[in-house]
C-alpha cells in the first residue's frame, strides 16, 4: 500500500496494522516523520508529483487531506494512477 501525504507516518502505521500489509508512506517533509514505525512501514521523503516507483507497484493507494497541499494535484493523481494496479480508491476531502 502507498500512503500519499503520510504526514508523521502514524496513519501509515495504523493502516499497516489494520490491513496486515506492508505500507510505504510518502510526504515532502521528512522532518515530521515519527522516529520509530512498525517494521512493515517505510517512510520516504518524496514529492507526490514526482513519484519514483515503477508502474503497477501497489495494490492500493491511499490519500486523505493531502491533495489540497500539492501544487498540481492533477499531476500527482496521474502519477499515483500509474503506480497502482488493483483497487483504485483515492480519497480527498474538499472544502
Amino acid at each position: 500500500m502507498l500512503v500519499v501525504g503520510c504526514g508523521s507516518g502514524q496513519e501509515a502505521a495504523v493502516l499497516s496494522d489494520a490491513f496486515a500489509c506492508e505500507v510505504i508512506g510518502i510526504d515532502n517533509k521528512s522532518s515530521q516523520f515519527l522516529a520509530e514505525v512498525p517494521a512493515k512501514v517505510t517512510l520516504i521523503e518524496m514529492d507526490a508529483q514526482r513519484l519514483d516507483f515503477p508502474n503497477d507497484a501497489f495494490d492500493f493507494v491511499y490519500s486523505f487531506h493531502a491533495l489540497e497541499h500539492i501544487a498540481d494535484p492533477g499531476v500527482a493523481c496521474r502519477r499515483c494512477g500509474a503506480c497502482w494496479h488493483r483497487t483504485r480508491i483515492f480519497q480527498r476531502n474538499a472544502e
